[in-house]
């Protein structure tokens, strides 16, 4: 994210309030005002978490991000709920995940998401990954390599 993008990325946060509120997403409760957005992307450090913003030419359409560690990356990601259904999250997280292991040289990169949140395990399961560990509130998926 840049700072230029606040007003944007805030406008699909609050229009999608409710949306991002499900599943015990955190997204909008963190971001209540404009001010909480752009405070945010100032004090990101990138090279722990990298924050994208996910485009549609010029139409912001949502973000995704990669919380890196030593061992591993985590990829999360939220999307406008205008835009759902439409296959960007799915397209994000397969180039983010390439990113991270071509580029970041990561071996492990996985997610965790709510057991209710049927269609985030769908885009997760689409992007190549698998549910590695299963809790009573949540799953935990790796991405796995295609066999060569």
């Amino acid at each position: 994210y840049i700072l230029e993008d606040g007003p944007t990325i805030f406008a699909a946060i609050d229009a999608s309030r409710l949306h991002l509120s499900q599943h015990d997403d955190e997204t909008a409760k963190k971001y209540p005002t404009l001010l909480s957005v752009e405070e945010s992307i100032r004090l990101n450090n990138p090279e722990a978490h990298l924050r994208l913003g996910i485009w549609d030419a010029n139409t912001f359409v949502g973000g995704i991000n990669l919380t890196c560690s030593i061992e591993s990356a985590e990829v999360g990601y939220w999307l406008d709920v205008r835009y759902q259904g439409r296959g960007y999250a799915t397209i994000a997280t397969q180039a983010l995940v390439r990113y991270a292991r071509e580029v970041l040289k990561y071996q492990c990169v996985w997610a965790r998401v709510r057991r209710a949140n049927a269609k985030s395990v769908a885009v997760l399961q689409r992007a190549g990954f698998q549910i590695v560990q299963t809790s009573l509130e949540d799953y935990i998926l790796h991405h796995v390599l295609p066999a060569p």
